[in-house]
């Protein structure tokens, strides 16, 4: 085998260009196939960490006139959807942002995700602890809620639950942590590191801007 070994390196050091060619083939397309087997492995082959993900849907908006299909909506609009709407169960709001976590005396830009208070009920997920945003929570107004991932809350807080009902500074505003998710939840493919209620945004008040993303629990009998 060390014969084959440095029989091997000679040949690649007496063609350096075709050995960096090669390497560079080689290393694409392991990287692209090990991609697309995690996005596969995520939505298709391990389950949704939610209950009975079979009733879940992502809700889109079309607008053929516009050639858009598979877009944001309206704060309104959805509203408008959960009021009338006969076949879900119940309904959420997203959307999707960034900011600046300001923990100790390192700055982190963290993946943010604002939610109605039905967002964690709706999939069924359990917080590891704490609990869940309330209804006046998730209105205009209302003192500012945090719910955190399991791995920022033990990357930046050591896993200290002593941070539930205290205050992280987000953005230089002062966000009361409510609740930890549990480790491994990662809804559809990957977690945000905070979820904050969407009411505590511009995003509801933003009228007609499709700015929010729809889930839907159909109910029982429904199909899609």
């Amino acid at each position: 085998m060390l014969q084959d070994i440095r029989f091997a390196l000679r040949m690649l050091a007496r063609n350096p260009a075709g050995t960096v060619l090669a390497t560079m083939a080689l290393a694409l397309g392991i990287g692209g196939s090990t991609l697309i087997f995690s996005v596969v492995n995520s939505v298709l082959l391990r389950p949704l960490p939610v209950s009975d993900p079979d009733r879940l849907v992502w809700i889109w908006a079309n607008s053929p006139s516009r050639n858009l299909a598979y877009a944001f909506t309206a704060y309104s609009t959805y509203a408008e959807w959960k009021a009338v709407s006969a076949s879900f169960e119940s309904m959420s709001a997203y959307s999707p942002g960034s900011a600046t976590l300001l923990a100790g005396d390192d700055p982190e830009r963290v993946d943010v995700l604002r939610v109605n208070a039905s967002f964690f009920p709706m999939l069924g997920v359990h917080l590891f602890a704490g609990r869940n945003f309330l209804a006046d929570e998730d209105q205009p107004g209302a003192a500012k809620a945090a719910v955190l991932s399991y791995g920022l809350w033990e990357r930046r807080f050591g896993g200290d639950r002593n941070i539930i009902g205290h205050s992280i500074n987000l953005d230089g505003e002062m966000v009361r942590v409510k609740g930890v998710l549990p480790r491994g939840f990662a809804f559809p493919i990957k977690a945000a590191d905070i979820y904050l209620p969407i009411a505590s945004s511009t995003v509801r008040g933003t009228r007609g801007a499709p700015s929010v993303g729809v889930y839907g629990r159909l109910k029982r009998g429904v199909r899609i």
